[in-house]
């Protein structure tokens, strides 16, 4: 791919996805479009499906070099799986694999967890007319980006990867927080309404407690295996939560594993009980924080990138990182990447 040669100039490109939280007004298309007027390299997807022929028309047609994506975290999983299977597709069996271009995450759903982790701040077309004036006189081997790490989670022969992943307990907070409205909003009213609703022992409380059971099966963290546990989260970027200024899980910087969660407390009431402890992340007795791990196995529903995968009951989910890193394009001094 000649674009991606370092002495070539950058050249950008933009997947819009306007179905994605805030980024649905048409409004959005028109601005971006002032800041990228070369409108064949701004492609607007409205389905999952659309994206890999969109990254081929980017890489092929428009031989662009950086692209950035305009939607929340959902995008960005969808994005990255199919860029590593038009890659692969690209690919000689014999050869070396294909390198990645250079990405940007924008903000443009509801949650932007990755986005924020980036160090993006603002809106989207401030931030690419940024990146517009900053880098119009580089090449591309000029362009300063981080390498970041991405799980990898592979049930049987099915191969998915992504930044962040949640098991069960993960999967129906998820779930449920969509019933009290998405982003921030929907999030701080399911936290209230599991904290008094725990407390008086309220009738939606009775109703939706039992999403909280935690899982009949053990996880393995590396060699140690936890037969009773709640949750588990691992990330290779910062999870930022409340508007992006309460970081409730730090990544590993450098390393060559993942950050991992373990919330080992199983009561309902005293898991509700450790909701500030998580939101903050503060140290517990009930709350195991490992960096560097290498691979976990367990088994149950999970989350990658705030996308739900409801799994065979039977069929073990083992996360475990990507050989290769994306190079990733930062704004400011705040990200922190693997």
């Amino acid at each position: 791919m000649e674009a991606l040669d370092p002495n070539q100039p950058i050249r950008l490109g933009l997947i819009h996805n306007p179905q994605a939280g805030r980024a649905h007004r048409w409004l959005d298309r028109v601005r971006l479009s002032r800041v990228l007027p070369e409108s064949g390299r701004i492609v607007t997807t409205r389905h999952e499906s659309e994206v890999p022929a969109a990254l081929e028309r980017l890489l092929l047609e428009e031989q662009v070099n950086v692209i950035a994506i305009h939607g929340g975290d959902g995008t960005i999983h969808t994005t990255l799986n199919a860029l590593w299977e038009v890659l692969d597709d690209l690919q000689n069996p014999n050869d070396a694999p294909l390198p990645l271009p250079s990405l940007i995450f924008l903000n443009g759903g509801t949650m932007n967890m990755t986005a924020r982790a980036m160090g993006l701040r603002g809106g989207v077309s401030t931030a690419l007319g940024k990146f517009k004036r900053a880098t119009q006189l580089l090449h591309y081997g000029d362009l300063s980006t981080v390498p970041l790490s991405v799980l990898r989670i592979q049930e049987g022969k099915k191969i998915r990867r992504g930044l962040i992943f949640g098991s069960e307990l993960v999967y129906n907070a998820i779930d449920l927080h969509r019933h009290f409205g998405d982003g921030y909003t929907g999030l701080t009213r399911l936290l209230v309404k599991a904290g008094v609703g725990a407390t008086l022992k309220t009738a939606s409380w009775k109703h939706l407690s039992h999403l909280l059971s935690p899982p009949s099966t053990p996880v393995q963290v590396d060699k140690i295996t936890y037969a009773k546990y709640a949750a588990v989260v691992a990330s290779t970027v910062d999870l930022q939560l409340v508007r992006g200024w309460v970081k409730a899980m730090k990544a590993c910087r450098g390393g060559q594993g993942f950050a991992t969660k373990l919330i080992l407390e199983t009561n309902k009431q005293n898991l509700v009980n450790l909701i500030p402890n998580l939101l903050l992340n503060q140290s517990h007795g009930q709350i195991v924080d490992r960096k560097e791990v290498q691979c976990l196995r367990l088994k149950g529903p999970y989350t990658l990138d705030g996308e739900l995968f409801r799994s065979d009951s039977n069929a073990i989910c083992t996360v475990s990182l990507e050989p290769r890193t994306i190079p990733v394009v930062t704004f400011g001094e705040s990200a922190h990447v693997s």
